[in-house]
């Protein structure tokens, strides 16, 4: 999904992509629900085993209805917020740089020139492999934890193909 911008005033460049949230819709929804049951289920429990001993609060069908309505209530708003973050984030390759730029309602970027890019990493999980997408991990030589991820990337080997010629182009 890359696309060329146009706008004057502004470097043109060479191919810009965005995460691919139709990959990323399970994933995250899986994440988010085992979270959301690693929490509710312990505490529904404690709540059945005080009403059990103690005969106080609201039964048991009830009890249960207001956690599996809080439960997608979390699961919701988490999974909201991960796609406004990946839909309104943007990765623009220049000829020296990777440009990140997040647009919600203020404005994050980021700029990380090639020549200080050390290390590609990807991660590609069984579904980003059914997907053919992945995640690309990029460490710059500033520090050893990474300073930028492309999440969520279709066509994961083809962009870090053109991810590492620009990196050799401008290590020349």
């Amino acid at each position: 999904m890359a696309t060329i911008n146009n706008e004057p005033n502004e470097r043109t460049p060479l191919f810009i992509l965005k995460p691919n949230l139709a990959n990323g819709m399970i994933p995250i929804f899986v994440k988010r629900f085992f979270f959301y049951v690693s929490i509710i289920l312990p505490l529904f429990i404690i709540l059945l085993i005080l009403k059990k001993f103690t005969n106080i609060g609201p039964s048991s069908a009830t009890l249960s209805t207001y956690m599996i309505i809080i439960g997608i209530l979390i699961v919701s708003f988490s999974m909201i917020r991960q796609i406004i973050i990946y839909y309104n984030s943007t990765y623009f390759f220049y000829e020296d740089s990777i440009k990140y730029e997040f647009e919600f309602i203020n404005i994050k970027e980021k700029i990380l020139p090639f020549k200080l890019i050390t290390r590609l990493d990807t991660d590609i999980s069984l579904w980003d492999r059914i997907t053919k997408s992945g995640d690309i991990i990029i460490y710059s030589a500033n520090d050893s934890k990474p300073d930028l991820r492309l999440a969520y990337i279709k066509d994961i080997d083809e962009i870090r193909y053109r991810i590492e010629k620009l990196i050799k182009i401008n290590n020349l």
